[in-house]
């Protein structure tokens, strides 16, 4: 017989975190922005914890990596209703990934606002720390200085 109250089913929703739930991580957000280097370390994320999202900066960065060794260069792709532009500025590598129907144009300009935040507040030396130990970690040196910009 089927009992109206069950206790299961509070104690279920008693351990229900929302935080869990996939509709709020940065999938569902109409734009999105990601910063990392050419080695795919995480500078930036604007939704979600950049060390969450190693795998999904890992396949962006292979990505890249695949049009560039067929000598090629990624700027846009389409994805469904999703435009995913790319900015790359040595090795540096800035995606944008929006459904908001912005031109591509106005999302490589966002882009190219970051990169002049970060040689703003690193100077164009990030470029050489960056040569020397790819795997430099950024975030600490940037601080909230990117995550400031949205808001």
């Amino acid at each position: 017989m089927f009992d109206a109250h069950d206790d299961s089913e509070d104690s279920l929703n008693s351990s229900f975190n929302r935080s869990n739930l996939p509709e709020c991580g940065w999938e569902f957000q109409k734009k999105h922005i990601f910063v990392m280097s050419s080695a795919g370390k995480p500078i930036f994320s604007r939704y979600g914890d950049e060390q969450d999202l190693v795998a999904t900066f890992g396949l962006m960065q292979a990505m890249i990596s695949v049009v560039e060794d067929s000598g090629d260069h990624i700027q846009c792709m389409k994805a469904g209703d999703r435009t995913i532009v790319f900015f790359i500025k040595k090795n540096l590598y800035f995606v944008s990934i929006s459904s908001t129907n912005e031109p591509e144009i106005i999302l490589l300009q966002q882009l190219q606002f970051l990169y002049s935040q970060i040689l703003l507040t690193l100077t164009s030396k990030v470029h050489d720390v960056l040569t020397s130990n790819p795997s430099c970690d950024l975030r600490q040196l940037l601080g909230t200085v990117l995550s400031i910009s949205f808001y």
